[in-house]
């Protein structure tokens, strides 16, 4: 894997000589673009590294020369002695965890004032729930896209900066906007919540206080990021109120003793990996025990997976928004692997079912935090998983007793006043701090070991390259034989390109 890591390595330095040279000849914009391409790739392409001291500067170099547009926007004022807080994120979706963590943020922290900008939402609409909980703060989304220049997004982000307390960042790992937004002109602190907490991102040079889910990652990502100041910000989770165990259980025609399994996963966070397959390991014990049904939300029955593992006892749900129906009519709550669901293991802690989490999991699918009353348990090996799993279908009593010592970490910790500790916690401490920018020095260590390796093999079924190509007529002579022969994207279309390009064709008028 480490020959993959350094071809991933030396594609992305190819990608940068292509901004360096569109920056040089003062294509501002179409080297941002290509800068969150690079970082995208990053994402998907393990290139030994978790931040870029090379794309980090170049972004902050940008955000101190860049032109800043008079928006003549002014916000609410917070009344009283609320604080005021700006949420930054890319866009927001109906499902997934990433949206709802900050949205819960938000929506137990009523006693101060959110307001929203989202740099890239190219969705024709925002979903129900984020609008209402927005509403009962009283506050505002500005809403950007593709369609806005990054000049106009960068000035209204820092336009309006110094008129919050606190900035919190909630961002993809390829949103160049606020690094360059923030890079100077502002006080007021910034905070990155780190839901990535496993991945490349940007940001990092203009982070004052890193946010992080776990304790477990808390550390090691100081190193990785550059970044002095962290603390835990658990992932906050909502007590589910609304159907009962009886109702949901009629309308999925749930049979009278049936065992329900519940699974919660996309086909990326599912994929085998080695020794690591959740449908090989399930499939026997499922085989095992008459009365069980498995539902895997997330996961299609049209998808590769979907087809090689069908099976009679195993429905795909696929990707849907009622998921509380299924939450509350199952038994047993089964973590996916290779990559945990972070956000869906810790609410199935609220409905009352015991969790079996993967084995021997890696850093980057282990969950801990210190404090916990009684501390989560990762089975060893797969025959302890299998065996821990048949007695949960099988031993009412165990999962009863199972269910409830989750139950009280997810209270003490994950919920209501218990949680707002914590946010008072960090809110206490980042305020003292006033906004500073932090050039990153260069990646010495290259990160090649096991897990690094393991995260390799797992993108390999969702790669993203970089259509280079698209870039030859605003670079050298040079440069572009360079791209066109080393480019993952190279194929005829990539040829046909640049001969038009050397014979001064138009692509349109050559088609």
């Amino acid at each position: 894997m480490k020959q993959e890591i350094d071809d991933n390595y030396k594609y992305y330095c190819l990608t940068f000589d292509v901004i360096d040279h569109l920056y040089s000849k003062g294509k501002t914009e179409e080297a941002l673009s290509l800068g969150m391409e690079a970082a995208w790739f990053c994402r998907y392409n393990y290139s030994g590294f978790y931040v870029d001291s090379r794309l980090e500067n170049f972004l902050l170099e940008v955000g101190n020369k860049i032109e800043i547009l008079n928006n003549g926007v002014n916000t609410k004022k917070a009344e009283n002695k609320k604080l005021k807080i700006l949420h930054v994120a890319t866009e927001i979706y109906d499902t997934g965890g990433h949206t709802r963590e900050f949205q819960t943020w938000i929506d137990f922290d009523t006693g101060n004032q959110h307001d929203i900008v989202l740099t890239n939402h190219n969705h024709s609409s925002i979903p129900d729930f984020f609008k209402q909980t927005i509403e009962k703060v009283d506050g505002t989304i500005y809403k950007f896209n593709n369609s806005h220049s990054f000049s106009e997004r960068v000035s209204f982000l820092r336009n309006i900066a110094d008129q919050y307390n606190l900035i919190a960042l909630h961002l993809h790992p390829n949103d160049v906007i606020p690094v360059v937004a923030f890079a100077k002109g502002i006080s007021t602190p910034v905070a990155f919540q780190n839901h990535s907490d496993w991945l490349f991102w940007v940001g990092s040079s203009i982070t004052d206080y890193l946010l992080e889910l776990r304790g477990s990652m808390m550390e090691v990502n100081k190193v990785r990021r550059q970044i002095e100041k962290a603390s835990v910000l658990p992932i906050v989770i909502s007590k589910p109120e609304g159907l009962s165990r009886e109702e949901a259980r009629r309308m999925m025609k749930v049979n009278a003793g049936e065992i329900v399994i519940l699974a919660i996963a996309n086909n990326f966070k599912i994929t085998p990996l080695e020794n690591k397959n959740f449908f090989e390991d399930i499939i026997p014990v499922l085989n095992k025990n008459e009365k069980v049904r498995l539902y895997i939300i997330g996961v299609a029955a049209s998808s590769e997976f979907g087809k090689k593992y069908s099976h009679p006892k195993i429905t795909y749900v696929g990707l849907t928004k009622d998921t509380e129906t299924y939450k509350y009519a199952c038994d047993i709550y089964v973590d996916c692997y290779p990559v945990t669901s972070m956000r869906a293991v810790l609410e199935a802690g609220l409905w009352m079912v015991p969790v079996l989490r993967m084995y021997t999991p890696a850093s980057y699918s282990y969950y801990n935090l210190d404090g916990y009353t009684y501390p989560l348990y990762y089975p060893k090996n797969r025959a302890e998983w299998q065996n821990m799993l048949n007695t949960y279908i099988n031993d009412a009593e165990q999962r009863k007793e199972d269910a409830r010592k989750v139950y009280v970490n997810m209270v003490e910790h994950h919920t209501g006043d218990n949680w707002l500790k914590y946010l008072q916690a960090f809110y206490k401490e980042t305020l003292t701090i006033k906004h500073s920018v932090h050039p990153m020095t260069s990646n010495k260590n290259m990160y090649t070991l096991a897990e690094e390796d393991m995260l390799e093999v797992l993108r390999n079924n969702v790669h993203k390259n970089i259509y280079l190509v698209r870039f030859l007529g605003n670079i050298s002579f040079k440069l572009k034989l360079k791209v066109l022969f080393n480019s993952r994207s190279f194929n005829l279309h990539s040829a046909k390109l640049f001969v038009y390009y050397l014979l001064g064709i138009k692509e349109k008028t050559a088609q």
